[in-house]
């Protein structure tokens, strides 16, 4: 299980696979109509979801979305939510409701509740204590006709909430992202790019969500499996689905779209109602720092509107601690460095190329395509012994790895034959590889 988290991690970090569709899609949805769907996650609060779904009918829709609603109920729901859910009537397009048999927890709660039907479909999650602005629908035709005009594949969705704390420090300190826009760009209103996911309205793109489910149950179905963002709280995160978000975008390098007004007035809302991750004393006391003001000015969204915000990509980008990327060379040196990060991870799963394998706990491989490279660990370079390292078998030749009293690695072959029914090995012969870079206890050696 651990081989297979690792492959996939390293597709997710090395390729963007089918990223690359997204701009294909938004490109020919800019000329039609944009099918989203409204998921709905109730944890029967029925006041709350009844707050929710009159915002809804409030701010109606747009002339370009197709949009549907699907309800997502737990298994505790009383009998008077269903009875609203069921009867109440959506004007606007398809409704659709589920309701769990057992009790899914957060986690499964969100992640189950929604996957694309096609490339062209995009998900907004709305939990119940959510309330949406009059103009929700037209912030995310203006950010979705911005990134079809030159598609961005590093975006994972457009956030309707505008943050007020920076979530991943603990004590959570005060975020003002005005203040850094106005600071980076002089601009106090330009929407930001954050590499920090929304729980609390957004809508996520089609192919970044099948991926991220696929990282979630790979993450999941891998009990040693461990991802830490360095110094980041959500590392001791317990039962949050954004945790493993956190993760995935972190490590990818991707982005939500947020906006950003005076003040922190958002499309969406959280009136944070007591429920699984907020507790009773919670609500009284951090409600300031998570319920904004919603958007509700025509004035200052006519003005708004008027912006030119393409190429999205060209935005200012915020990392997890929403600290600005100073230029893109300091994005990709970062991602360079998380790379290596995951080139150490430790797998037992076999090469393409190899018939045999036997691996210390203190050797890693990373294997890409017909080729396997080999990664020896600062642990074992200590040992300085050649029979504690790997061995391995390919083509009819047995390569065996030692460390030199220099720190260099050396790499021996023999070559396997059949005398007399027995197996035997030709003289010895090596290669010396030396230490590789700054990072000096890592070795990699291409069979």
């Amino acid at each position: 299980m651990v081989g297979f988290f690792v492959q996939v991690l390293s597709s997710f970090i090395f390729g963007f696979g089918i990223l690359s569709l997204d701009g294909a899609v938004l490109a020919q949805a800019h000329a039609d109509t944009y099918e989203v769907n409204l998921v709905i996650i109730s944890n029967d609060r029925l006041p709350a979801l009844e707050r929710l779904c009159e915002s809804l009918l409030r701010a109606g829709t747009h002339p370009k979305l197709d949009l549907s609603i699907v309800f997502n109920l737990e298994a505790a729901s009383s009998p008077e939510l269903e009875t609203f859910v069921t009867s109440f009537e959506w004007p606007f397009g398809h409704k659709s409701v589920r309701r769990r048999v057992i009790q899914g927890g957060l986690i499964r709660a969100v992640s189950e509740a929604w996957y694309p039907a096609s490339l062209s479909e995009y998900g907004v999650f709305l939990e119940d204590d959510i309330e949406v602005s009059p103009f929700y629908a037209k912030w995310l035709v203006f950010a979705l006709e911005a990134n079809s005009r030159k598609p961005d594949p590093r975006l994972v969705g457009i956030s309707l909430y505008t943050p007020r704390v920076t979530e991943t420090i603990k004590p959570k300190p005060p975020f003002s992202p005005s203040g850094i826009a106005a600071e980076l760009n002089g601009d106090p209103n330009l929407p930001l790019l954050l590499q920090t996911p929304c729980s609390w309205g957004a809508l996520y793109f089609p192919s970044h969500w099948m991926q991220f489910i696929t990282y979630l149950q790979s993450r999941i179905s891998s009990p040693n499996s461990k991802v830490t963002i360095p110094s980041s709280t959500t590392n001791g995160w317990k039962e949050s689905w954004k945790k493993f978000l956190f993760e995935y975008m972190w490590a990818k390098g991707v982005y939500l779209l947020y906006p950003n007004f005076n003040d922190e007035a958002s499309f969406s809302t959280n009136h944070l109602e007591a429920g699984i991750h907020v507790g009773v004393v919670e609500t009284s006391t951090n409600s300031g720092d998570f319920t904004v003001p919603l958007f509700d000015d025509q004035t200052a969204w006519a003005a708004f509107e008027k912006k030119n915000i393409v190429p999205v990509a060209s935005l200012p980008l915020l990392d997890v601690f929403n600290v600005p990327f100073d230029n893109d060379t300091q994005f990709e040196a970062r991602m360079a460095s998380i790379r290596q990060q995951f080139d150490g991870l430790e797998t037992q799963s076999l090469p393409s190329s190899a018939r045999q394998v036997q691996i210390t706990s203190n050797a890693f491989r990373l294997s890409a395509s017909e080729t396997s490279y080999w990664v020896v660990s600062k642990t074992v370079q200590a040992t300085r012994s050649k029979s504690d390292l790997l061995g391995i078998t390919v083509n009819d030749y047995t390569y065996r790895a030692g460390i030199t009293a220099g720190g260099d690695l050396k790499l021996y072959r023999s070559a396997v034959r059949k005398f007399m029914g027995k197996t035997t090995f030709s003289t010895n012969t090596s290669e010396t590889f030396e230490r590789k870079g700054s990072q000096n206890f890592f070795y990699t050696v291409t069979l």
